[in-house]
């Protein structure tokens, strides 16, 4: 007679490993007795149970690894991620954005599995998928700092190294990921762009003389960081000539005057696609090629545009031993007096030549420091006024207190930020603690900083909502898609109030009484298809003719769904106003009704037909 405790142990095994056998199956086949238990908490068999399950998430395909823990983790964390958006959408509803207190049960969710935050990271990636906009948008906010998280521990280990172990490449890389964190920027990729243009430049060099000692150069190129040139000064010159002629006629590489503000000039991975820059990312990526040809191009403090310098003649007395390169303007030389005609084009103040400390050149620290501020800087100069331009200079403020935590105006900056939004109050405190009392000449400004926050910070959060009842005055309702009469922009109704309740002073910058019915009218809470959130009085908004999706980024906000006529609320929306979504249905079928009769075609006359 046939006994089940006779079957060879690998047929049990191959039974488990059956692609139809999910995990839950697999665990009620463990509980059936010891024999089965001892087969089914096998790690070889989770782990094809994981892979076959989350195939595309590759980072895990190690063998020792705590493959049923974190298959059992998996299955319940998109639950678990879901009720957390679920708790905070009443926060985020309310305030102007999410503390960052709010994060940490998802750190925390994280930590619990080893590669935790890769795994949450690739689980809300899943779930980003949902149609649900409120979902999506508090992914993108969980993304967001899960990036930075992570982004920060590189940026502790990058920093913590000794100044030769540093490179800009590696600097301007950790930059892009910063301020891109849902975008592939692939250390390998843009490695790989910069030897293929070095090596362009030593093939052209070693075409023009096969005797130059950087032959040596096409065993490997020199990707460490060098502190003295390796070759002679004519044969410097030769290949910094060679990598003019690559980057700026070859690969037409440009100074992207046309478009100077534009955000993308700053990152490396999108000046190496698009081949524009500004000056401190294109002298990054003349500094990181001349490196890889052995010739040292070192950035110098120069004020208004950043220079590189190359030691041309030993014997000269410093700064004129260095001949100066302009890599904004296809890499021209100059020399110390001419560096005068860069101060001119830029209308620099002084009649005097800058300071020679200015000619001295400056770590890979300094130079990141230089692209943070040139990034705010730049954001200051955005013609748009919205969310976006807020969250970026936020970005680049958070991003100098990693890099220089000790910079006194950097923090001040930051926690003005945070006091604006109303959040991470125990972060300002912290900042501006450290200010008092030190020789910043800033310790005013701190101490009424801290005053503010340690206010805020006593009052309790108040999540209620005043819930708002409508009348017969309120003609629009929360989810309509309108067009603004005068501005004619498309933007969708968020919430109203049924009096004008800005400040006076708002009220006269504006205009509102030259408005017929002046402040004594509905004004309506807009997301603008320009991205900006506008206060806009009932007499100039009017039913959008053709209702469409906008690409407000805080739709996710307010509504979950768009049904092609009108944004469907979410559940924080619906508390404060939980009239509106009928509302909107009937008039949106007024509308439609009294449009189609203004249509209608005008009766034939004496019996003619129209043709």
């Amino acid at each position: 007679m046939y006994s089940f405790d006779l079957m060879p142990i690998e047929i049990i095994e191959k039974i488990a490993l059956d692609s139809e056998l999910d995990g839950a199956a697999l665990a009620q086949l463990g509980a059936c007795c010891r024999r089965l238990h001892d087969v089914a908490n096998q790690d070889k068999i989770w782990r094809q149970k994981y892979m076959k399950k989350w195939s595309r998430f590759v980072e895990l395909k190690q063998v020792d690894f705590p493959w049923k823990e974190a298959y059992v983790y998996r299955c319940n964390l998109p639950k678990r991620l879901l009720q957390w958006i679920n708790d905070i959408t009443k926060v985020g509803y309310i305030l102007d954005d999410l503390p960052d207190l709010y994060y940490k049960t998802i750190e925390q969710i994280a930590d619990e599995c080893p590669q935790g935050f890769a795994i949450v990271g690739d689980e809300l990636r899943s779930l980003y998928r949902s149609q649900n906009f409120t979902i999506r948008y508090y992914i993108e906010k969980c993304l967001n700092h899960l990036c930075q998280v992570q982004d920060t521990e590189a940026w502790a280990r990058f920093l913590s190294s000794g100044e030769n172990e540093q490179t800009l490449e590696q600097g301007a890389i950790l930059v892009s990921r910063w301020f891109q964190p849902f975008e592939s920027v692939e250390e390998t990729a843009i490695l790989a762009s910069l030897d293929r243009l070095a090596e362009e430049a030593l093939q052209r060099t070693l075409e023009e003389n096969r005797e130059f000692a950087c032959r040596s150069l096409v065993n490997g190129l020199e990707r460490d960081c060098i502190t003295e040139s390796r070759w002679p000064p004519n044969e410097c010159r030769k290949l910094l000539m060679n990598l003019n002629y690559v980057l700026y006629e070859r690969h037409q590489f440009r100074g992207n005057s046309d478009d100077y503000y534009n955000r993308q000039n700053s990152y490396l991975d999108k000046v190496l696609s698009t081949k524009r820059g500004i000056p401190i990312t294109l002298c990054v990526l003349y500094s990181c090629l001349a490196r890889r040809l052995g010739v040292v191009c070192e950035p110098i403090g120069f004020p208004c545009h950043l220079l590189l310098r190359w030691k041309a003649n030993s014997h000269e007395p410093l700064p004129e031993q260095f001949l100066y390169v302009d890599a904004f303007n296809a890499g021209r030389f100059l020399t110390y007096s001419q560096t005068r005609t860069v101060l001119n084009e830029y209308n620099w103040h002084s009649n005097t030549n800058p300071n020679p400390v200015c000619y001295g050149s400056i770590s890979v620290k300094q130079v990141i420091e230089r692209m943070i501020r040139n990034l705010i800087h730049i954001e200051q100069n955005q013609e748009e006024h919205n969310d976006t331009k807020l969250n970026q200079i936020r970005r680049a403020a958070k991003l100098m207190a990693v890099v220089s935590p000790e910079d006194a105006e950097n923090l001040i900056l930051l926690s003005r930020i945070y006091l604006h939004l109303g959040i991470n109050h125990e972060a300002v405190m912290e900042c501006m603690q450290r200010i008092i009392g030190s020789e910043h000449g800033l310790s005013r400004i701190a101490e009424g900083l801290l005053r503010e926050a340690e206010s805020r910070r006593a009052q309790p959060l108040d999540l209620t909502v005043e819930v708002k009842k409508r009348t017969e005055r309120v003609l629009f309702a929360v989810g309509m898609v309108m067009r603004h009469k005068r501005y004619n922009y498309v933007c969708a109704v968020r919430g109203w109030d049924e009096t004008c309740q800005a400040s006076r002073n708002w009220m006269q910058q504006m205009g509102v009484d030259s408005l017929e019915e002046k402040d004594q009218q509905p004004f309506y809470y807009v997301l603008a298809d320009d991205g900006n959130n506008y206060y806009a009085a009932q007499e100039n908004l009017q039913l959008a003719p053709k209702p469409q999706q906008l690409g407000h980024p805080d739709v996710g906000k307010y509504f979950e769904s768009f049904n092609g006529l009108f944004y469907i609320t979410n559940w924080a929306s619906r508390e404060e106003y939980p009239e509106d979504i009928e509302v909107t249905q009937m008039l949106l079928s007024t509308f439609a009704t009294e449009s189609a009769e203004e249509e209608a075609p005008t009766p034939p006359i004496d019996g003619f037909n129209e043709p």
